[in-house]
């Protein structure tokens, strides 16, 4: 952990620090005072050291907000508890930055050696432009089109997806592995998959889950885009004997109780993907399929479940949804509110706002619901709201929410 700290905290910190100094002394050398180059070291070095939780590992490792603020994203901003640490960093390190620019930077003593004042001057802007060109040719391109979302995954794979899925109610061996022989064939034959991750205790025997992988790899590094609405992930794979392989990584997470064993990830050949998918794809379902997605969703639908969380003790939750109309094939409007009931009824109904709460839902949102198979997402306008994915089944719409406790949308009578 300690060298997993120096290598993504401090080595970039070190650069950053560097890169300060040099803009400091260039500062300097354009005349600027004491007070005006003690407020840009506090402004600089809050941006670029202010730690922060990197938004794809969630409290796994930290990093500089700099990384994040030079490759052009807003750091830890997409969730409440996010936006509340990154509130008490950025405040701490403005306050002990101050602190040093107070204690370290004094009035420069007049230069002997003023007839190189813009020889210096180069120096440091080319010593800027060295670290900058440094960082941003390492850093690694993880942009994901706007186009490519969960609904794309799920309209193209979700039949494969869902047949491997299957297997694992085949009761016989011999069937199961002959259907996931055949299944593996056909992956293997289109090169735009590259990697399955589908764990079954019964035939992984050591290998993990690991059921299709295209090329042996050594490493490689991920990163998802801020809120993880689509379970998307940009990779690059650290090929043995080859290039590097940028991946398109998704997952499909299981709706029950053993969820941590049988997360479903899915790797796409990035290349290959955008290749044959350069932009939008429509969704045109037949009529009959428009109508039994129509029936099967239009309405009215209410989830309750105890809630341990929050300071005010257990309570109710309860969850109204409504859903429709059909915006177009497959998204829907929806408007849904929630209240935390007491259990015993002792008291009037409250709104989930406390930040002790820690829950999934606050007041009220409006949002889009979609629907690809027996697959559903909704995403809620309100920022503070997660996202949910779904599966359609006899029991209503089933998942589970980001601390893994079940989510059951029952149609309301």
């Amino acid at each position: 952990m300690n060298l997993v700290y120096a290598s993504i905290y401090l080595l970039p910190a070190t650069l950053f620090l560097l890169g300060i100094w040099m803009a400091l002394r260039l500062l300097a050398e354009l005349g600027v005072g004491r007070s005006g180059r003690r407020i840009w070291f506090v402004i600089l070095a809050t941006l670029l050291l202010s730690p922060a939780l990197a938004g794809s590992v969630m409290a796994v490792v930290w990093v500089p907000n700099g990384l994040f603020l030079l490759g052009g994203q807003p750091p830890m901003l997409h969730l409440p508890r996010l936006r509340e640490f990154a509130a008490i960093s950025f405040a701490v390190t403005a306050v002990v930055s101050a602190a040093v620019a107070w204690l370290c930077i004094r009035q420069p003593r007049p230069s002997a050696r003023t007839g190189h004042r813009w020889a210096r001057m180069g120096a440091y802007v080319l010593g800027i432009g060295v670290l900058l060109g440094f960082y941003y040719a390492r850093l690694p391109d993880r942009d994901i089109p706007e186009y490519v979302d969960w609904a794309l995954i799920e309209s193209e794979f979700g039949e494969v997806m869902d047949s491997l899925t299957g297997t694992r109610e085949i009761e016989s061996l011999e069937a199961a592995e002959h259907e996931r022989d055949r299944l593996r064939a056909v992956i293997e034959a289109d090169p735009i998959f590259w990697s399955i991750q589908f764990p079954d205790e019964r035939f992984d025997r050591g290998t993990r889950g690991n059921f299709f992988q295209r090329q042996a790899r050594s490493s490689g590094s991920c990163t998802g885009q801020p809120g993880d609405h689509h379970g998307l992930m940009r990779c690059t794979r650290e090929v043995e004997g080859s290039r590097n392989r940028q991946t398109l990584r998704f997952v499909r997470r299981p709706l029950h109780e053993d969820s941590l064993r049988s997360v479903f990830e899915i790797e796409f050949d990035f290349e290959v993907f955008l290749d044959r998918y350069p932009g939008h794809v429509d969704y045109a379902p037949d009529a009959p399929t428009l109508q039994q997605q129509d029936q099967q969703l239009l309405g009215s639908w209410r989830l309750e479940r105890r809630s341990s969380r929050g300071d005010k003790g257990p309570r109710r939750e309860v969850v109204s949804l409504s859903v429709g109309p059909r915006l177009s094939p497959g998204k829907y409007a929806v408007q849904a509110s929630v209240e935390m009931v007491p259990l015993d009824h002792s008291g009037p109904a409250t709104d989930c706002t406390q930040p002790g709460d820690r829950c999934k839902w606050f007041g009220k949102s409006a949002g889009t619901l979609r629907i690809r198979g027996s697959r559903v997402q909704i995403l809620y306008e309100e920022r503070r709201w997660f996202s949910d994915r779904l599966q359609q089944t006899s029991e209503g719409l089933l998942g589970t929410d980001p601390w893994g406790d079940p989510v059951r949308f029952q149609r309301k009578e």
